[in-house]
Parts: structure tokens; C-alpha cells; sequence
């Protein structure tokens, strides 16, 4: 099982570096948002940084999820 290949300290650091990326996320959403809706001055690729952060941010905690609570698969 990978829980015993993977210390607990690395088992913390997944769901740190999860939670920093979720946090990353919705900063980015929050300054996209602010510059389309109320400058009106959204870029063509303003939804490439709407969307990419959260797919990975929310592969990166659910993978630090799996893995803290023992089961990589879920």
C-alpha cells in the first residue's frame, strides 16, 4: 500500500500543497473576474485561467486526500 512507502510528513505536504493550490484558484478566479465584469476587458484567455486552476487544484486534493486517508484510488 503506498501509505506505507509514503511518510506521514509527505501525506502532510500532499494536503498542504492541495490546500495552497485551491487557495491559487480562487485567486485567479477572483482577478479574472474582477478584469471581464467590471472592467470589461476580459482577455481570450481568461478562460484558460478560469478553468485550468481548478481542474488542477481539485486533482491535487483529492489525490492528497486519497493518499492521506490511506486509499491513492479514491
Amino acid at each position: 500500500m503506498l501509505t506505507l512507502l509514503v511518510p506521514g510528513l509527505v501525506q502532510l505536504l500532499f494536503l498542504i500543497l492541495a490546500a495552497a493550490t485551491i487557495q491559487a484558484r480562487l485567486v485567479c478566479n477572483l482577478i479574472d473576474g474582477m478584469v471581464a465584469v467590471e472592467g470589461g476587458q476580459g482577455t481570450k484567455d481568461g478562460p484558460f485561467w478560469n478553468e485550468a486552476p481548478d481542474r488542477a487544484s481539485d486533482l491535487l486534493f483529492l489525490l492528497g486526500a486519497g493518499i492521506a486517508a490511506g486509499n491513492p484510488a479514491l
